[in-house]
């Protein structure tokens, strides 16, 4: 992964599959020092295994 932070947490980035194909790009969740909670993308571009986009935009969690 590929990554960017701003206050200990990846605020932009790319993480890619096993296979080295790219799985997403663009923000996660950014929050306070103390959260511990799971990373989860916020806005960007989201691909399949197969390098193919499968989805672009928010993500609304």
């Amino acid at each position: 992964m590929e990554r960017n932070f701003a206050d200990w947490f990846i605020e932009i980035g790319t993480e890619y599959y096993k296979n080295g194909n790219i799985r997403f790009i663009g923000e996660f969740n950014k929050g306070p020092r103390n959260y511990y909670g799971p990373r989860y993308f916020v806005f960007g571009r989201l691909f399949n295994e197969n390098g193919i986009l499968w989805y672009e935009g928010t993500f609304n969690i």
